[in-house]
């Protein structure tokens, strides 16, 4: 298999240059509407040998929704159950810090969504390089692990899918 090599944007280096660090997206289809549910951002460490995965010990830092401002990281539970307002490799802050092309995020995976409208729910991660954001790939059936460490999700999946006004 051969893949384009994708140079992530400075900012992502900053945080993390061993891995591409992206951020998992999940889009819900309702009614005939594409809505973004949740975000965060995934990034390496040194244990997690050029992967980003929260599974093999990588960080889940919480996106807020509306502006793209960096929360807390989180480690899953196998490596700690750990919170970090920084990397713990690099030293980087991230926390309260604004992820470039956040919108334009969002826009794409809702657009992407539109493609694969036979899918409820589609868990996107989304690299970003200095021009903008590029999809790695789609999950039709995403884990909501690295979501869950920082708020359950059910009630905000119920609100969305059966309450939220458009």
């Amino acid at each position: 298999m051969v893949e384009e090599y994708i140079k992530q944007h400075s900012f992502l280096n900053d945080i993390f240059d061993g891995s591409v660090n992206s951020i998992r997206v999940i889009t819900i289809k309702k009614n005939d509407d594409y809505v973004v549910l949740n975000a965060y951002l995934k990034t390496g460490r040194k244990i997690t040998k050029g992967v980003d995965n929260f599974t093999k010990g990588g960080l889940s830092i919480n996106i807020d929704l509306e502006t793209g401002i960096l929360k807390k990281g989180r480690t899953h539970f196998k490596y700690g159950d750990e919170e970090y307002k920084s990397h713990p490799d690099t030293g980087f802050r991230f926390y309260d810090k604004k992820l470039p092309f956040f919108t334009e995020v969002k826009k794409l995976a809702l657009a992407a969504h539109k493609f694969f409208s036979m899918f409820n729910m589609v868990g996107w991660d989304i690299a970003l390089t200095e021009k903008g954001p590029v999809i790695i790939e789609g999950n039709r059936t995403p884990s909501f692990f690295g979501f869950q460490v920082h708020e359950g999700l059910k009630s905000k999946l119920i609100d969305t899918v059966f309450y939220k006004k458009e």
